[in-house]
């Protein structure tokens, strides 16, 4: 099973994380990483590399951010060499509800770009 990690400021993750099991049901191997305004960068790193660690079997990890702007972004792809991870910025509900659906079928870089277009595909604009 590959592992999911959803980094974002303050309750976001977590609220992801309720509203998307609320959705689809309890799942393992996935964790939230809330981030406080006033913590350390290195701190967050820290929380951020055990994090992965905890939900790694061995198969991947996608590392989800709030923004690719914010903290959560720019710590997440300083260290996708050093985690061997893929990162996704933008992170929704439609996009972590079809991940966790496929995520014991496709491979990690399948698994990314099905994120990345169920993410768009969960994105709407309608005019009056």
């Amino acid at each position: 099973m590959i592992g999911l990690v959803v980094i974002g400021y303050d309750v976001l993750p977590e609220a992801m994380l309720i509203a998307l099991q609320c959705k689809v049901g309890k799942q393992e191997q996935i964790v939230a990483v809330p981030l406080a305004s006033d913590e350390d960068t290195n701190n967050q790193r820290q929380a951020i590399l055990n994090a992965i660690d905890n939900v790694n079997t061995g198969r991947g990890v996608l590392v989800f951010t709030d923004s690719q702007d914010g903290t959560a972004g720019h710590i997440s792809l300083s260290i996708i060499n050093q985690a061997n991870v893929d990162v996704i910025s933008g992170v929704n509900l439609p996009m972590l509800s079809k991940v966790v659906e496929k995520r014991n079928d496709l491979s990690v870089e399948e698994l990314a770009e099905l994120a990345r277009d169920e993410g768009r595909k969960g994105i709407t604009w309608r005019t009056s």
